[in-house]
């Protein structure tokens, strides 16, 4: 469970709705943004601090989403690298920074901006915590040898950090889940 920082930790991002692509704090994705409203909105953060607020959105087959219609807890982003496509869409390796709340929207010329502030998240660093990140990831290494799939960089994440909360986030990326759960495990 985390705690926001006050109105001084508020600060104004672009944001891009995703449909079902979520970005945890700590990890790397590509994501494909085609929409005029996502594209406009990384090309705003590019403009700016290359920084983008990524909130899912509720319903995935919604082409035009309103602010109401995304969820409220999103991730801030920064975007590492950018590659146009062929029809307009953007392809961008981003970064997750920090999970946010937003505490509300403005409506720019094609673009929702949003003032977000930052949830900050209680790391508890205890020995029976620190035995269940080492149980869970030698379970992650058995399931690796049965035959699942896991990028050879997630991997390594995972069996590399000890912070609770980013081995969290890490192993929230590998596991087989819908977009709703992963949303829930990220407001949790």
């Amino acid at each position: 469970m985390g705690f926001l920082i006050g109105a001084s930790g508020q600060s104004v991002y672009p944001v891009a709705p995703v449909r079902d692509g979520i970005v945890f704090p700590g990890t790397e994705n590509v994501l494909v943004f085609g929409r005029a409203k996502s594209v406009a909105a990384i090309n705003e953060a590019m403009r700016k601090d290359r920084k983008v607020v990524l909130l899912m959105q509720r319903n995935s087959v919604q082409d035009d989403p309103k602010s109401n219609e995304l969820y409220q807890v999103g991730v801030l982003a920064l975007i590492d690298k950018t590659v146009p496509g062929d029809k307009g869409e953007i392809n961008a390796l981003l970064k997750g920074i920090e999970v946010v709340k937003v505490s509300s929207f403005t409506k720019q010329d094609s673009w929702f901006e949003a003032k977000v502030e930052i949830i900050k998240e209680n790391v508890i660093e205890d020995d029976e915590i620190k035995a269940m990140i080492r149980y869970i990831a030698t379970q992650i290494k058995k399931a690796i040898n049965l035959g699942k799939t896991v990028d050879f960089v997630f991997l390594m994440n995972i069996l590399n950090t000890d912070n609770p909360i980013n081995f969290a986030h890490q192993i929230a990326v590998v596991l087989d889940l819908k977009p709703q759960e992963r949303q829930m495990l990220l407001e949790e």
